[in-house]
This record gives structure tokens, C-alpha cells and sequence, in this order.
């Protein structure tokens, strides 16, 4: 691409002598005005004067940037003007409203206002604007498009069905081209994944190929705050799913050729440490130490074989709706 230099603030026939510059008498008829005034040769002066008013406006924009607001143009929506002294961008198209504070058709642009509007803008208008449901939106240069700040939260929604400005996380497909901000979110936070490494629990979005992609499956699944180096559930990434816990327990059988003798059942024996710790559940903090105190003791030997009894556990909930912002 051809990259042109700045032009100098000369402005042609700025220094023409007296005689030597003449109005153009008819800009919108052009040079076929010259046949009924000077037989068909346009004078050197009409000459002067086209090049002296091209000059002009190349400088007035040169030197301003940006065109203060006339009262008869026509503005399109994105339009940049200067008025009062401020910086306004057209909301909508318009022709002889006067930019204000007040106005419908103009927001004052680099300032602490906050556009509203019914529909996301495909263009930009503010950087930051308001768009019932999805709340405040930035717009996002590197995909030319506004993006909700809440884009890519989990929330527990308290309705069954996904609210205005949020999906489910229900590992549904949904389309690049419907949802570019949560898609954008997604890679630009680095939660995409192949279709083949995707798993239900985990908060990861997988890349379909085309249009399309899906949403972590969070169904039935807990939300645990992440480590983030304290070390209590070190090892796990951010956004890992992970089982429930294993308990292993003491269970009491009943004997099979004596349905009248009970039998107590203990976790493995390579599984009991001699300091009575016993077998600890995986993911716990560690063992708690009781009061100290007379308790009954009986010698046991083992009389058989079997495999670990545990149980799983959770605590009292109550189910909502896992949703996405997007």
C-alpha cells in the first residue's frame, strides 16, 4: 500500500494578484456553465478559484481533523462532528439537529456518558454503552463488535429456563456467528478446547469446526472456588472437574452359614497405620484427632477377604439452573 506524505499548508493562487481570481459562478452546473458565459474557454481566474477552494478544504480538514456541524448536511449514524467546543458522534442519521446533551440524535463523544440502546450497535458508537439484558458492553477492536462485561460468568439462576442474555451450560451447540461475544470470550481467555479433549464437568468450550461450538456441561455439578496456589486442592487447573469424595467405612456383615452372627468388615489391612489413623477419604484436609478418652478395645484377626466399603457424600442443596452470560 502506498503510504503518502503529509502535503504542506500551501494553498494554491493564495497569492494570485488582483484580476487574476474570479468566483466559479455555478459549482453544481460545472464546466458547461462556460458555453453560455465565455463560449466554451473557462478563464484562468475560474481556474484559480476551483484549485484555491479544493486547497481550502484539504486544509480545514488538515488542520481541524474533524468538521465542525452544519446545519445542512447530511449526517449518518457514526458520524463525527465538532460543536461547542466538544467531540459528538451521531446516534442516528439526521440533518439540521444541533448537537446537545439533550439531544436524540447526537452523544457527546470521550465523555463520562454511557449511550443506551434497545439492540447491540453493529458500529462502534461509545466505547462503553448499555443494552438491556446483557447489561454494560465494550466494544472489542479485535472482533468489531460489542462485548458484554459479565460475558462468559457462570451464574446459578433461580428459573428453569435460561433468562434474557444467558444460556445454559448445558454442553449445547450454539453458533459463532449468534454468539460472537461469548466465542470471542472463550478464545480469548483460552477455554477452548478440541471437540475430542471436551468433557462434561469441566469449564471448556469446544471448537466444532464452522459455525458451530459448545458449552461446558455443568449439570449436577457442584462450583468449588479455585486453589489459585493456596495448596488445599492443589494440582487441579483452573476450571478441572473433579470426583466426589471416597469414604471408606466399617461395615457389619452378616455371616452367611450363621445368619444369626455378625461379622465386622474393616478397609484392608495393608490400608490401617499403626498410629490408628486408619485409611484417610482423598481429598479431605486431614485427620482431626478426637477427645482423649476410655474406649472398648477386642483383638481381631483377619478371617477372610474383601474389598473396601465407602460411600460418597454431599452436602444439603437445592437445585438451580447453571447459565451462561453472554
Amino acid at each position: 500500500m502506498t503510504q503518502y506524505k503529509r502535503p504542506d499548508e500551501a494553498v494554491f493562487a493564495s497569492g494570485a494578484k488582483p484580476g487574476e481570481l474570479e468566483a466559479f459562478p455555478d459549482i453544481a452546473r460545472g464546466w458547461g456553465v462556460a458555453f453560455e458565459q465565455t463560449a466554451g474557454i473557462p478563464p484562468m481566474e475560474w481556474f484559480n478559484a476551483l484549485f484555491k477552494r479544493t486547497d481550502e478544504a484539504i486544509r480545514y480538514l488538515m488542520q481541524r481533523g474533524i468538521a465542525e456541524w452544519s446545519a445542512t448536511e447530511d449526517y449518518p449514524p457514526g458520524a463525527l462532528v465538532r460543536s461547542a467546543g466538544s467531540l459528538w458522534s451521531a446516534r442516528q442519521a439526521s440533518t439540521g439537529q444541533l448537537p446537545g446533551s439533550e439531544s436524540v440524535y447526537w452523544l457527546e463523544y470521550g465523555s463520562n456518558t454511557i449511550g443506551t440502546y434497545t439492540a447491540v450497535p453493529t458500529l462502534l458508537r461509545e466505547p462503553v454503552i448499555y443494552v438491556p439484558p446483557y447489561g454494560l458492553m465494550e466494544w472489542q477492536s479485535s472482533q468489531s463488535g460489542y462485548r458484554s462485561q459479565r460475558c462468559g460468568e457462570i451464574l446459578l439462576q433461580a428459573a428453569p429456563v435460561a433468562k434474557a442474555g444467558t444460556v445454559k451450560a448445558n454442553g449445547g451447540t450454539l453458533s459463532k456467528k449468534n454468539y460472537p461475544g461469548l466465542w470471542g470470550w472463550a478464545m480469548d481467555t483460552g477455554m477452548v478446547v478440541s471437540a475430542a479433549a471436551w468433557a462434561p464437568g469441566n469449564l471448556a468450550y469446544a471448537d466444532l469446526g464452522g459455525d458451530s461450538f459448545r458449552v461446558p456441561d455443568l449439570r449436577g455439578e457442584f462450583l468449588r472456588a479455585f486453589d489459585d496456589g493456596r495448596g488445599v486442592d492443589a494440582g487441579r487447573r483452573f476450571g478441572q472437574a473433579q470426583q466426589a469424595t471416597d469414604i471408606p467405612v466399617m461395615t457389619v456383615a452378616r455371616k452367611e452359614s450363621d445368619p444369626t452372627t455378625g461379622v465386622l468388615v474393616t478397609p484392608l489391612l495393608s490400608a490401617v497405620t499403626p498410629d490408628g489413623n486408619g485409611m484417610m477419604p482423598t481429598n479431605v484436609d486431614g485427620f482431626k484427632s478426637g477427645v482423649s478418652g476410655p474406649y472398648l478395645a477386642a483383638s481381631l484377626a483377619a478371617g477372610g477377604t474383601t474389598g473396601v466399603s465407602t460411600f460418597t457424600a454431599r452436602p444439603r442443596n437445592c437445585a438451580l439452573l447453571a447459565v451462561i452470560f453472554v
